[in-house]
């Protein structure tokens, strides 16, 4: 706790510990476990909804980040204005990590992606997630991760989409520390 402050303090060593943890976590679930072999496990996961080629495991994950981007750019547009301006950058800082993990996986995504460019033919826009929300989404997507990462048939993109879910993951734990900072 902070001195004059029911806050929790988090250190920057809890934080990278828990980053490490998760990178761990999906580095691991990316490799089929035996010591001579660093390629991926499988080359899809059939009746999962995992492509099973690597041009179809990047389009999922390039999807799923683009979808990323568009929830944080809900969440910072509906941030209520009691927030932190440290609130809103970290999410600001997640966001802009979505976009460049879609930028490193398809270079053809447009880097001056907006709040207002969603895809052709989208649904009407969802609301804004919360907080809680979006740890929920940065854990499934580290989940979802692993699966393309045991999916794919290439180390360098199993490597990037390992590197991708460990972000995630770092992003779900800090979500879940800021939300005990902030009650």
């Amino acid at each position: 706790m902070t001195e004059g402050s029911d806050r929790p303090v988090v250190s920057r060593r809890v934080a990278l510990a828990g980053t490490a943890l998760g990178s761990l976590a999906v580095l691991t679930a990316c490799t089929d476990g035996s010591p001579s072999s660093p390629t991926p496990a499988a080359s899809g996961l059939p009746g999962t909804g995992v492509p099973t080629d690597d041009d179809g495991v990047r389009a999922a994950r390039v999807a799923t980040e683009l979808a990323l981007v568009r929830d944080y750019d809900r969440a910072i547009a509906a941030q209520a204005p009691g927030r932190t301006p440290s609130d809103r950058e970290q999410l600001r800082a997640f966001r802009a990590h979505h976009l460049a993990h879609a930028i490193a996986l398809d270079p053809n995504v447009d880097p001056s992606l907006t709040a207002t460019a969603a895809p052709t033919g989208s649904p009407a826009p969802r609301p804004a997630p919360t907080r809680a929300a979006l740890r929920t989404l940065e854990a499934q997507a580290a989940a979802s991760a692993v699966d393309l990462c045991v999916a794919s048939s290439s180390p360098e993109l199993s490597q990037l989409l390992s590197q991708i879910g460990s972000s995630e993951a770092a992003h779900a734990a800090l979500l879940a520390i800021s939300a005990t900072r902030s009650t």
